[in-house]
């Protein structure tokens, strides 16, 4: 037997088992990190591990001593587990987005839409709980800090650096902020909130929404930041002279800073690569992330770029949700456990209900971009609603699958551009579902984006117009009923 294979064997084992549609649905996170230490222990016994340049020196000043120690230990544990299955769920959809595209300001703008799309808008009857980026994507719903979490994920599978830009004098998480894509040495501007990128005022209308403001041209061009007012009287939040003393804080995951991660990411099979390891500091004359960031903006030196502190935020508050956040996330997990399926038990002979995950497969099929597949296996899925569960307390879980996979296939029928087939599904989605639907929102803002683009504006201005006081869209509508109205995306007094 060859030792070195079977290393590299155990490593495969090890991924395969956090792989986001094996974690959680065929395997657990405590077998997968057995199996990942113990390939750790047999590569170093072995001598296996890279040597020669060294992972970057930690940035101790930018993390606690808590994160610290964690970063430093020789052993893998469960939160890198989660992590390394959030960066596979981000390669396999930086891999199918970036399929037909040519340059990185179009896979970013590929990637911010495709985010609007997938990572919905907690409306105001939400409850919010902490979600990780995979939470974030699987349940498709989450605040708009998420959706920036998650779009950098994707773009650093891309080799794209990210950052969040906020004023200087900003003092809470109220305060106003842009997200911004490192693209040729410039920062392409999205607001995710919105859903919009910040528009550049100097292309054809047409192509403003699609056509994101750098924040150099922002800055010669402060007004451009009007197109994004909902209303005269409700002027964007960011004002033209924070835009020259803006904080610049990179969007990392401190968690691919340890050492283990930069030897692992060594080390992965050619059918495994993915980046796990973002370097915090020079490695050899390569730059780290605040190296490059800096490197943009004149005068201004590494340390001066911080970090993004939501993500780390949102990483301690999942150890400490509380009893009403546990049953809203649980809530909204449940569905993806059916159909249920009755199994005769080996030992006891009896029948038992058993959970086959199959609705959480189908999405993350979609997710990786097969949607052919995924809206089959969806139309099985819709028809729980008529089914009869083996146990009538499923009925409502049952019920809330067929929603998500009726809402989901019109979404797919969109990305793969079959815009009257996607029109149908979505109007036919907002027929049935349309008091208690858990899409419709979201629903109603994709046929409008659907009518918009056949060519229907009269149809997609309709309805718009029709908006919900929950409805976290409004200030989206508001935008677009005027862009799409007048041809004009610079607001008018008076005008809704």
């Amino acid at each position: 037997s060859n030792p070195v294979q079977e290393i590299e064997d155990q490593l495969r084992s090890a991924l395969y088992q956090l792989q986001p549609e094996n974690l959680n649905i065929d395997s657990n996170v405590d077998d997968a990190i057995s199996v990942l230490n113990n390939w750790w222990v047999a590569a170093e016994t072995a001598k296996l591990l890279p040597t020669g340049l060294a992972a970057a020196e930690l940035p101790e000043s930018r993390l606690s001593p808590e994160a610290l120690a964690r970063l430093k230990r020789n052993v893998f544990d469960a939160d890198d587990g989660r992590y390394i299955r959030g960066c596979y769920l981000a390669k396999r959809i930086s891999d199918h987005l970036s399929v037909d595209t040519q340059t990185d300001a179009e896979r970013v703008l590929k990637v911010f839409q495709w985010v609007c799309r997938n990572v919905t808008l907690r409306g105001g009857d939400d409850y919010d709980y902490p979600v990780t980026q995979y939470d974030a994507v699987v349940i498709g719903r989450a605040t708009p800090r998420d959706r920036a979490s998650v779009m950098a994920g994707i773009l650093k599978q891309m080799r794209i650096d990210s950052v969040v830009l906020t004023p200087k004098t900003a003092q809470d998480e109220k305060a106003p902020w842009l997200f911004g894509a490192f693209v040729q040495d410039d920062y392409l501007l999205f607001d995710m909130r919105l859903g919009l990128p910040v528009p550049r005022g100097d292309v054809e209308v047409e192509q403003r929404f699609i056509t994101p403001a750098t924040l150099k041209s922002l800055r010669e061009h402060p007004d451009w930041l009007a197109a994004l007012s909902p209303r005269a009287e409700q002027p964007y939040p960011l004002a033209a002279e924070e835009l020259n003393s803006l904080q610049v804080s990179a969007v990392v995951s401190t968690h691919g800073w340890s050492q283990r991660m930069w030897a692992m990411e060594q080390l992965l099979p050619g059918e495994t690569l993915c980046v796990l390891y973002d370097a915090p500091g020079k490695i050899d004359q390569l730059p780290g992330v605040f190296e490059r960031l800096a490197a943009a903006t004149p005068n201004t030196k590494p340390e001066e770029i911080g970090v993004w502190e939501y993500p780390l935020q949102q990483d301690a508050s999942l150890g400490k949700m509380d009893a009403v956040a546990l049953r809203s996330k649980q809530v909204d997990m449940l569905p993806f456990i059916v159909p249920i399926e009755l199994k005769e038990n080996k030992d006891t002979k009896k029948m038992q209900p058993v959970e086959t995950m199959r609705h959480l497969r189908i999405r993350t099929e979609q997710i990786y971009g097969r949607r052919n597949d995924a809206i089959a296996q969806y139309i099985a899925i819709r028809q729980l609603s008529v089914s009869q569960p083996p146990d009538p307390g499923l009925t409502q879980i049952y019920q809330r699958a067929a929603d998500d996979a009726f809402y989901w296939s019109g979404v797919c029928k969109f990305e793969a551009g079959e815009v009257a087939s996607a029109s149908k599904l979505l109007s036919d989605y907002l027929k049935r579902y349309r008091r208690g639907g858990h899409w419709v929102n979201d629903a109603r803002l994709l046929l409008a984006e659907a009518y918009a683009a056949s060519g229907d504006k009269a149809e997609a201005l309709k309805l718009l117009r029709v908006q919900e006081s929950n409805d976290p869209y409004r200030d989206r509508h508001a935008i677009l009923m005027r862009a799409w109205s007048q041809g004009d995306p610079a607001p008018k007094a008076g005008t809704e």
